[in-house]
């Protein structure tokens, strides 16, 4: 395995998609992203100049991204920052382990939303194991989604 250190767009993407309160707890929380990433790296391949260097200079800019792309830079900055052994139990790994869990498995998969009307009337949305395996079936059809379109 190897990691490298993810740009400063994903973190913003990832601290945007967190809904920090205020410019200042963007930066923070951007801040800690970042030192958690450079750890892994270091842990991999050495100490860089660059965590004294821009960690301590970032400041976030939000950045709007879909429910998929925005899962697809967590899961790249797990991964890139999941190197070292004080990773689960970093801040950093908490704050990623709540986004996947707020955010619909849908996006995960790249599925429409399904939204469903419990008893309680609030709106909840959801993946099916149905959905999983249509997605699972369409995927292995090579010009399925074309085909779709007819």
């Amino acid at each position: 395995m190897s990691a490298y250190i993810v740009g400063k767009e994903n973190i913003d993407i990832i601290v945007t998609a967190l809904q920090p309160l205020t410019q200042e707890v963007g930066n923070e929380i951007g801040r800690k992203l970042w030192v958690e990433n450079l750890r892994s790296v270091a842990w991999r391949s050495g100490p860089s100049d660059f965590m004294d260097i821009r960690v301590k200079e970032y400041e976030w800019s939000e950045r709007e991204r879909s429910p998929q792309e925005v899962m697809q830079v967590v899961g790249t900055y797990r991964y890139q920052s999941c190197e070292h052994a004080g990773w689960p139990t970093s801040p950093a790994c908490l704050m990623v382990a709540a986004l996947e869990e707020s955010y619909p498995k849908s996006a995960a998969l790249g599925l429409p939303r399904v939204t469903k009307t419990p008893v309680s009337h609030s709106r909840m949305e959801y993946v099916s194991e149905q959905d999983i395996h249509s997605a699972i079936f369409q995927a292995s059809i090579p010009g399925y989604r074309e085909q779709e379109g007819r």
